[in-house]
């Protein structure tokens, strides 16, 4: 219950740090498509693909990671209508659910991944 509740402050405090940095260029407000897989095994990167979306290369897309290791953030831009992250295997080394919340302008997108032992990388 207690690690539940720790998440949930977790991604407060992250949306709260997203939303209170400058404003970025502005995209129609809308869901941001994510292919991320379902279940990851401890340890090993994980590709996060955003996209197709229409507008500006060059606009700059903000992926928050919530799991156990606590909230990390990592930025690129959107180049072709895609960004891709590759969360590390820093952030992957300890089982549970990681939470992905993906920012650009006023679109958002969210996805989770569970965190085991075993492998199935279906998206």
């Amino acid at each position: 219950m207690m690690a539940h509740l720790a998440l949930l402050l977790s991604m407060v405090f992250v949306l709260l740090i997203a939303t209170t940095c400058g404003a970025p260029p502005q995209i129609p407000d809308a869901s941001l498509p994510l292919a991320v897989p379902v279940q990851a095994r401890i340890g090993e990167s994980i590709l996060v693909l955003v996209g197709p979306v229409r507008g500006d290369d060059g606009l700059p897309v903000r992926l928050m990671v919530v799991g156990r290791h606590g909230p990390t953030v990592y930025n690129t831009t959107f180049e072709d209508g895609f960004a891709q992250f590759n969360i590390t295997p820093e952030h992957t080394h300890a089982g549970g659910y990681l939470a992905l919340i993906v920012i650009a302008g006023d679109a958002r997108g969210e996805a989770s991944v569970l965190l085991s032992t075993r492998r199935n990388t279906a998206m």
